[in-house]
């Protein structure tokens, strides 16, 4: 009987054992150990996440210039197949309104007048402001820096989306513009203006999109790095005919978003 009662004891004690030991929390090390594999985990992460956030925004970037595209198409038949006029524009590259660094410029601040895509926006082809903003810009022209001035009678508005305005022959009809020549691209105006890090979205003469890599830095390092560089006009004059070749060199078979690399 007595060894019967040591027993139970005995079992009794070693379930209150058992019964402590799956209560007890961790200990310092399991913590510490846990954090740093969270933290591998993240670091390894990151890079993914943020790829794929730069790819929606590039996805949507080519959707809005697509969009001005469509716009220019709309302008040019109801204007004589004429694209949208600027004032930057000019036949030599000597005359003093030869400023094809100011052609994102939707409305001129002296003047008040909207000018080249802004157009599209002041005749209601694109009645929507924030398609002519690139959702990775990271410049000073930001649509939240423009969105009274483009519902106000005065005011600069300046885009994200750079303009050509002429072709290399000189002309602004629409039906003659090269369907291998570049019109539209993220901004050119200084380095900070071209959106994305790795190339730039851009708009042809046949209405295609493609994207145009850069990821030799070839294109954005032509840009001038400020706004006071006197060779900005000459600089974003290489960048198009760098996108031009880049585009020759994988011309797409349909309309379409399509690599050039």
């Amino acid at each position: 009987m007595r060894q019967t009662q040591t027993v139970q004891q005995l079992d009794v004690s070693d379930a209150n054992t058992r019964r402590r030991s799956s209560l007890r929390g961790f200990s310092l090390i399991d913590v510490l150990v846990s954090m740093v594999v969270v933290v591998v985990l993240i670091s390894l992460l990151l890079p993914s996440l943020s790829g794929i956030r730069e790819t929606s925004r590039r996805v949507v970037c080519a959707s809005n210039i697509r969009q001005i595209g469509l716009g220019m198409l709309m302008y040019a038949e109801d204007n004589r197949d004429s694209v949208p006029y600027s004032k930057y524009v000019a036949f030599r590259d000597t005359d003093p309104k030869w400023r094809p660094d100011q052609m994102m410029v939707a409305r001129d601040k002296f003047t008040t007048d909207w000018d080249g895509t802004g157009l599209l926006f002041s005749r209601n082809y694109l009645p929507t402001p924030n398609v002519f903003y690139c959702p990775s810009h990271l410049g000073s022209h930001r649509f939240e820096n423009y969105s009274d001035a483009w519902t106000s009678p005065d005011g600069e508005v300046v885009g994200n989306y750079h303009y050509r305005g002429i072709t290399p022959a000189g002309t602004t009809l629409m039906r003659l513009w090269p369907g291998q020549t570049a019109i539209l691209s993220d901004g050119l105006a200084t380095q900070l203006d071209y959106n994305h890090a790795s190339g730039n979205n851009a708009l042809r003469g046949d209405m295609s999109v493609i994207w145009v890599s850069d990821a030799d830095g070839q294109i954005v390092q032509v840009l001038a790095k400020s706004e006071d560089d006197a060779l900005a006009p000459m600089r974003v004059r290489t960048a198009w005919l760098e996108i031009d070749r880049a585009g020759r060199r994988n011309a797409p078979t349909e309309p379409g978003l399509t690599p050039a690399e």
